[in-house]
C-alpha cells in the first residue's frame, strides 16, 4: 500500500510539473504571450490582448496574406497608451540593409492593418529580424 501512495505522490508531482511548464510555456521572458496559427505565431504584450492578436493574425492568415503553412513566420502586436505596433518579421538573409524594403509595400501594409485591422486606429509597423529587433519603421496616423 505503501509503494502506492509513492506512486500515486509521483504521478501528481510530475502532473503539476508538466502543467506549469504548459502554463509557463505560453509566456516569454520578455513577457509576450503567443497565439499559434498552425507554423506561425503572433506575439502580444504591452497592453495588447489575445483577441488582438487573433485579429492581426486571423487576418494575415487570411488569403494567404503573410501566413499559410508552408514557412514558419512570427509577427508581434504590442500596445502602450492605447498605440498599437505591429512587428513583422523578415527573412533577414534577402535583406542587406533597410535600404532594401520597399517603402511602399510596407506604408501600404501599416495602412491596411489600421484600417482593417485595428479599426482605424493609428499604428506603426516596424520590419524585424527574427528577433524583433527593429530595421525600418512604418507609420499609418489611421481615419
Amino acid at each position: 500500500m505503501k509503494q502506492f501512495f509513492q506512486n500515486v505522490q509521483s504521478l501528481l508531482g510530475l502532473f503539476i510539473l508538466v502543467s506549469f511548464t504548459m502554463i509557463a510555456c505560453n509566456q516569454y521572458a520578455d513577457g509576450s504571450k503567443k497565439v499559434a496559427y498552425g507554423k506561425n505565431s503572433v506575439y502580444y504584450k504591452g497592453d495588447a490582448t489575445e483577441a488582438d492578436a487573433k485579429k492581426l493574425g486571423d487576418y494575415l492568415r487570411a488569403g494567404g496574406k503573410y501566413f499559410d503553412d508552408s514557412n514558419e513566420c512570427s509577427v508581434m502586436v504590442e500596445k502602450h497608451n492605447g498605440a498599437f505596433t505591429a512587428k513583422l518579421v523578415v527573412d533577414s538573409a534577402k535583406i542587406k540593409s533597410a535600404a532594401d524594403l520597399k517603402d511602399d509595400t510596407y506604408n501600404f501594409i501599416a495602412g491596411e492593418l489600421s484600417r482593417d485591422v485595428y479599426e482605424g486606429k493609428a499604428i506603426t509597423v516596424e520590419v524585424t529580424d527574427g528577433n524583433f529587433k527593429t530595421l525600418k519603421t512604418y507609420y499609418a496616423k489611421g481615419s
